[in-house]
């Protein structure tokens, strides 16, 4: 069994209700005959809420409305009035709803996980007119763009279909990816960046494992000092979001020399979903050929070479070589002496 039970067979539940959360998707509306931008999304975890349930099996049904449901914003594989799918990693799983032909109905769609049960409402309403003649509605270009107006040849998602073919498709014209997050594959080697402090991950079509071109990816700092940048020497960020090229590839640089233990975070998002993978990295063992205390990297950013002298203060404040570097200050700046500052008083004279 899917579950490694046995107590109830060909029960994934073992007959106990589990938690079951809507996270998002309910009471929206909808265009007629297109699919909702967002998806009925649910989270099924453990009766007692303490973990999520993987791989469990939930059950998408419209009870009324005569709205189809799909486990993508598209007509490929046939949506149906009925569809079962199971959960991820996260306990997470969503179907996308499709609204009937009329508008001015409400549709109510029954998710079942064993004997757990929660309930969606959606309303279609009707596309309107269309004044600008672009053959985008202009209830459908005020949803997505906030205007009318919209280029109907433009791309504003990069996904390589027009506004116009969005709306055909009935597919989100600012969404990349449209409810079918990719699969990650991190490209870094033993913990260490690349030339110029690369970070790259590949993305690939779930279904197929082709590579996502001009695919948007965020990668942001979780923990360490060292910001990154889209271009190696570029302006720096704690998050910055890039797009993939040809291969599928989607590269950041680590800004300077990997000072200590970092993690950066890849990650694609579509509607309430999101997938990540975290590139955990490590600074490259401190060479030190000269055996004076500084390491040769810390020797070349300040003094162009090794053989810095540990011992001397180049910069007169008192502190050596050898000390800057175990402070983590300059050694051509002169820093203040501890306390300098708070010990000066000001004396005004007393006037006769």
């Amino acid at each position: 069994l899917l579950d490694g039970l046995d107590e109830y067979p060909g029960d994934f539940y073992n007959n106990t209700p589990p938690s079951m959360t809507t996270l998002g998707g309910d009471n929206q509306t909808g265009i007629a005959s297109q699919f909702n931008i967002a998806p009925f999304d649910v989270a099924v975890w453990s009766s007692d809420g303490q973990e999520p349930l993987v791989n469990a099996p939930v059950s998408f049904t419209v009870t009324s409305g005569g709205g189809l449901l799909g486990a993508t914003r598209s007509s490929n594989p046939a949506p149906l009035s009925a569809q079962t799918y199971r959960t991820d990693v996260d306990g997470t799983v969503h179907a996308y709803y499709l609204q009937p032909s009329s508008a001015a109905i409400m549709s109510t769609v029954r998710v079942t996980a064993g004997l757990g049960q929660v309930n969606f409402n959606t309303t279609s309403v009707s596309a309107g007119v269309d004044t600008d003649g672009n053959g985008l509605p202009d209830p459908w270009e005020q949803q997505y763009f906030g205007t009318t107006g919209v280029i109907p040849q433009a791309d504003a998602d990069g996904d390589g279909l027009t506004n116009l073919q969005e709306f055909q498709n009935g597919t989100s014209p600012t969404d990349y990816y449209n409810g079918v997050l990719p699969q990650f594959a991190s490209l870094i080697v033993g913990g260490a960046p690349g030339a110029d402090g690369l970070l790259a991950v590949k993305l690939t079509r779930t279904s197929d494992g082709v590579a996502l071109v001009n695919a948007p990816v965020t990668f942001t700092v979780s923990t360490g000092i060292q910001q990154i940048s889209a271009t190696p020497g570029g302006a720096s960020s704690v998050s910055v979001t890039v797009r993939t090229d040809a291969q599928g590839v989607a590269r950041v640089y680590i800004d300077g020399v990997l000072a200590g233990t970092q993690a950066v975070i890849a990650q694609t998002s579509s509607g309430t979903q999101s997938r990540s993978v975290t590139l955990l990295l490590n600074p490259p063992p401190v060479s030190d050929a000269d055996v004076d205390g500084l390491p040769d990297w810390w020797e070349f950013k300040y003094f162009g070479s090794t053989g810095a002298n540990p011992l001397a203060d180049p910069d007169a404040d008192g502190a050596s070589n050898l000390q800057e570097y175990q402070r983590g200050t300059l050694p051509g700046v002169a820093d203040l002496p501890s306390g300098s500052l708070s010990s000066l008083r000001l004396f005004t004279p007393l006037s006769r």
